[in-house]
């Protein structure tokens, strides 16, 4: 689990925290998903959905990985957070992240 705290220091202190964010949502999708490097460049690259037919994720997956996430960066999302949110996209997902520790 990544551990929270806020950075009062400026830019550089915040790039490694997003760095770390991004490392340990490609971990996840790597480990728990089985994501492959070639999978993980179309998701990350080229904006791809999740659901699509060229990464191959269910909603079941979808939702274990939203669960996965919960756990992995001890946070929540609300109910209409998940409805007013493209959860299936890598770059929206990072962003949520973020934005539940702390706002960066």
């Amino acid at each position: 689990m990544i551990e929270r705290f806020f950075i009062f220091d400026g830019g550089e202190s915040k790039m490694v925290l997003d760095e770390k964010i991004e490392e340990k949502l490609d971990q996840i999708l790597k480990d728990k998903f089985k994501c492959s490097e070639e999978k993980m460049k179309t998701i990350k690259e080229n904006g791809v959905r999740l659901l699509s037919n060229k990464i191959g994720f269910s909603s079941v997956n979808l939702f274990e990985l939203f669960l996965e996430i919960e756990r992995e960066f001890g946070i929540s999302f609300s109910e209409e957070e998940l409805l007013n949110f493209e959860f299936d996209k890598y770059g929206e997902l990072l962003e949520m992240i973020k934005g539940k520790l702390g706002g960066l």
